[in-house]
């Protein structure tokens, strides 16, 4: 068996890794879906998915990193996207209008009725597979020295709008009238909140450096990761 490749910077080992798999997509996307497989196998054996964050975070009040915590159980991929709003400007949490609906008696059996459960694993896997293909987008800005200012620059700013969106939402209601929007509302917030955790760990890591970067994804313990690191790297 020959020797495996030795790469100096996470840049090297990036692009050979895209020049072994050219015939496989090598998109944030892609790559976001295949951990998702891992993480789904992980959660059928234990039944839940833990937190990476065991610590107290520098900047974040504590109910976010208690909320950020969770375990959470992943799923089957809900048949219809439902965008929650924290992905995007403002990262306001938004409950769609149908999950608000209360069903009639006759819709209840319906096939494309979800149940609580159903609709939070769902809910998990999507917002999981997006926290994992931003992740991968970052990674790739980390390894052009560059991107390194304007990256820490964005998501400083991310991390304001968010925590801006985090303080308006407390006073408001946290009931929707409808159950599944109630199970909409808590996954988002929880969502919020591990979004949060893992820009500010991020951040703090790319502050020392990026071969700190490289150091901790090498390691598996950037915290997009989520101990998927056997897939990842």
């Amino acid at each position: 068996m020959g020797r495996r490749a030795k790469y100096r910077t996470l840049g090297e080992r990036l692009a050979a890794k895209r020049e072994q798999q050219k015939k496989y997509t090598q998109s944030a996307r892609g790559r976001a879906r295949r951990a998702i497989q891992n993480k789904k196998t992980y959660s059928a054996r234990t039944g839940l998915y833990p937190s990476p964050f065991h610590h107290t975070i520098h900047g974040l009040p504590s109910e976010i990193i208690t909320l950020a915590r969770r375990a959470f159980q992943v799923g089957s991929p809900l048949q219809h996207s439902y965008d929650l709003g924290i992905w995007t400007q403002p990262f306001a949490l938004q409950i769609p209008d149908e999950l608000k609906k209360i069903p009639e008696a006759d819709e209840l059996f319906d096939d494309d009725q979800y149940d609580e459960d159903e609709l939070a694993s769902g809910l998990h896997i999507a917002n999981l597979e997006r926290l994992i293909e931003a992740g991968w987008m970052r990674l790739e800005r980390w390894s052009d020295e560059s991107e390194k200012e304007a990256l820490l620059v964005e998501m400083n700013d991310e991390i304001v709008q968010r925590l801006e969106a985090w303080q308006r939402r407390a006073g408001e209601e946290d009931r929707h009238g409808s159950l599944l929007a109630d199970v909409a509302h808590s996954v988002g917030i929880e969502w919020s909140a591990k979004i949060l955790c893992c820009l500010k760990v991020e951040q703090q890591i790319g502050i020392a450096g990026s071969e700190e970067i490289e150091r901790a994804w090498r390691a598996g313990q950037l915290p997009w990761q989520c101990k998927a690191a056997d897939e990842i790297q």
